[in-house]
């Protein structure tokens, strides 16, 4: 079976299982759910069982037919008793892997490729294949505590492991760059926002290999509100540019950023932004989806585009995740199911880019 356009894989998730489905229509219709991983359930609350499967990702093989990659992190209490996992100070959240070869049908290999360590974790696992290579790159966003009660953190930062032979062995992990961000939040209400802050989105250029990784950062601003910021690799992963701002300035938070390399290798980027919130609204939160891009590799972006908004981010309805042959990385909700609006003399590039955009969907839930 060749996974096409048409065919999209989804990755399911709950707390002691994943598993995956496939549509050839668009997702008008789906097949029956392929068991992945499953873990025998040790509570009826979730919340407190030893096993948390979280955040999957899936990226089909752009060269092998019916070939696809599913990731996400593992969190793992010590023990199966409830009352002994709240009180104990350790946890480990290992990045796990799984492959198809056959559309979808089965899946082997589950296993973990990377474990952080005790009282640390993988987040946003997502994977992107360089074409010409075959090498598959596992990006995450690395997080380390103290452990509970306090969650005292001890640092986080984006990195990845490689894959040389399909999913066979891994190589050990690769920092892109130390994180910096805070909690983004409703700038009148003080409200929390759930919008998935320090989750890496990856791109790769399928012409030359170029990596890219863009994630929410608040180092520009010193510690106040979160920019979208990029790190960009021409060497395979072995060096990376040191994080550079993307998004505008505005004082207000932007978030949730998407990468995307087209055949020409322009790079572009979407993200949210809440510059249009009126001092004083407490009850509506005006959110804009914005677009720019590079034609430098990255080294510069160019004028933003407005593609949709304002919309109400509190009537949105949580992030989830679906997942694409294409193999790249989009949330999807409500936000983006405004009609995209581009203009200017840009207008044509703008329009191929956010198609490629809006064909990512495997990707982060924040």
């Amino acid at each position: 079976m060749k996974l096409t356009r048409k065919h999209v894989v989804t990755g399911l998730a709950a707390a002691g299982l994943m598993a995956g489905a496939l549509t050839a229509d668009g997702g008008r219709t789906w097949g029956n759910a392929r068991l992945i991983k499953s873990d025998q359930g040790t509570s009826p609350l979730f919340e407190v069982t030893q096993f948390f499967n979280d955040k999957e990702s899936v990226t089909a093989d752009p060269k092998t037919a019916g070939t696809a990659y599913v990731v996400w992190d593992r969190l793992k209490a010590p023990s199966h008793s409830p009352d002994a996992a709240l009180r104990a100070h350790a946890f480990r959240g290992p990045a796990w892997f799984s492959k198809t070869t056959d559309g979808g049908k089965t899946w082997t290999g589950t296993r973990a490729i990377f474990d952080p360590g005790q009282n640390s974790q993988t987040i946003g696992n997502v994977i992107v294949v360089n074409p010409k290579t075959g090498v598959l790159y596992d990006f995450f966003e690395v997080f380390q505590t103290t452990g509970s009660p306090k969650f005292t953190p001890r640092g986080v930062s984006v990195g990845f492991v490689s894959s040389s032979d399909g999913g066979t062995t891994w190589s050990g992990p690769t920092t892109v760059a130390a994180q910096q961000f805070v909690t983004d939040t409703d700038p009148n209400t003080g409200a929390a926002l759930r919008t998935g802050e320090g989750l890496p989105s990856v791109a790769i250029d399928a012409n030359t290999g170029q990596l890219y990784v863009v994630w929410s950062d608040d180092r520009f601003t010193g510690g106040t509100v979160n920019q979208v910021v990029i790190s960009t690799s021409a060497d395979g992963g072995k060096t990376w540019t040191a994080p550079a701002v993307i998004s505008k300035v505005t004082g207000r938070p932007a978030f949730t950023p998407t990468v995307a390399v087209n055949s020409a290798g322009v790079v572009g980027v979407t993200y949210y932004d809440l510059r249009n919130l009126p001092a004083g609204d407490t009850t509506t939160l005006p959110t804009d989806y914005w677009f720019t891009d590079s034609s430098d590799n990255g080294k510069s972006f160019g004028d933003e585009t407005h593609i949709a908004g304002s919309f109400d981010l509190l009537k949105a309805p949580k992030l989830t995740q679906v997942v694409s042959s294409l193999g790249t990385t989009r949330p999807w909700g409500s936000m983006e199911q405004h009609s995209c609006r581009s203009s200017s003399r840009r207008s044509h590039r703008v329009q191929l880019l956010l198609r490629q955009l809006l064909r990512q969907t495997s990707s982060q839930t924040p």
